[in-house]
């Protein structure tokens, strides 16, 4: 019987029992981890430099690729953020939000 696990690309730990090993994610839950898009994707280069100068010297060296991809993407939000406040920023400041307000669903 072909082995499941092999064949669906999970690479995760699995027990003799079978079970998974408790705490391995498997090649695609650690590339996740490390390097996928995050809290800092999509931050302007501005609010990433700051953050790093802040915090850089505490980040692990198995998060810099993750920092390294916010960065090159950070290149690409910073014009697309000012080309959106210039066009839409007065609009925005001037809507009135009544209280209380309630959101409910993803925090992005």
């Amino acid at each position: 019987m072909p082995d499941i696990n092999k064949m669906s690309g999970n690479t995760a730990q699995v027990s003799p029992s079978g079970k998974p090993v408790e705490g391995d994610l498997g090649w695609r839950g650690n590339f996740y981890k490390t390097a996928a898009p995050g809290l800092i994707m999509g931050m302007t280069l501005g609010d990433l430099t700051k953050l790093l100068a802040e915090n850089g010297e505490d980040v692990p060296v198995r998060y810099w690729p993750k920092v390294a991809f916010a960065g090159t993407l950070s290149l690409l939000t910073t014009p697309v953020r000012r080309v959106e406040d210039a066009l839409l920023g007065r609009r925005v400041a001037e809507q009135r939000v009544e209280k209380p307000l309630f959101i409910i669903g993803h925090w992005r």
